[in-house]
């Protein structure tokens, strides 16, 4: 008996998958540009930065809802399924909580509650987002790649 595999009739949708893995190292450049401009005091392209990012982020969830859509499996039928949708759930929130706060740390910055000097709203985020370039690649390797 195979305890845990690929499930059969499973299909994974390599291109979103390979989506989501390019697009979060657009965001974590978008994330770096906004912590850069934060530290020259540049409100505009922090907020620039922020808000690419946090499309981009978007743009990740987009893609996740579409492998969920092409899965074929249903969480209850297995241990492969019920993991499967369990780690690229929580992964998920992961990306809509860096979503929330790439927003937060926008209107921040375009409110003035930040300035050259008072940076760690952004800094914060940007390092949201670099573990989030961390779990994306795990995602990526375990779920996506080794299946």
């Amino acid at each position: 008996k195979k305890w845990l595999g690929t499930a059969k009739g499973a299909v994974i949708n390599e291109v979103a998958a390979n989506t989501i893995l390019v697009t979060v190292f657009a965001a974590v450049v978008m994330m770096q540009w906004a912590v850069y401009a934060a530290k020259r005091g540049d409100r505009r392209h922090t907020a620039y930065g922020l808000g690419l990012a946090g499309m981009f982020g978007a743009a990740m969830l987009t893609a996740q809802a579409r492998i969920w859509q092409d899965y074929g499996i249903v969480a209850k039928k297995g241990v492969y399924q019920t993991l499967t949708y369990a780690v690229t759930g929580t992964y998920a929130v992961f990306v809509a909580s860096g979503v929330l706060v790439a927003g937060a740390a926008a209107f921040r910055v375009l409110g003035g509650r930040t300035s050259a000097g008072d940076r760690e709203v952004v800094a914060a985020a940007a390092l949201w987002w670099y573990f989030l370039a961390v779990a994306t690649v795990a995602v990526w390797i375990f779920i996506y790649v080794v299946k």
